[in-house]
């Protein structure tokens, strides 16, 4: 009998607070704040992206290059984070 192996993969944590500091994204809790307070917040435990996590409007032009060392947060006018930033 053939027996197949499912691997298990950690999903990242959904929600407010401490919990959610996965180094890898996404980072759905920074919907809401300023793009500012996500920017620290980020860069406070995922070392390798400081100085390559940028602030930008949500209508901004981008290059659509994949880059798993960037971040992308995208506020709206009230300089709040409108979309879940990731890497790319």
């Amino acid at each position: 009998s053939s027996k197949t192996n499912a691997a298990m993969v950690p999903m990242p944590k959904i929600g407010g607070g401490d919990e959610g500091q996965n180094k890898e994204g996404p980072w759905p809790q920074c919907v809401g704040w300023t793009g500012e307070k996500c920017k620290t917040w980020i860069e406070s435990f995922a070392e390798d992206l400081r100085g390559n996590v940028y602030i930008l409007p949500e209508d901004s032009m981008m290059t659509m290059d994949f880059r798993t060392d960037r971040v992308r947060i995208l506020v709206d006018g009230n300089d709040l984070v409108s979309q879940t930033p990731s890497r790319g």
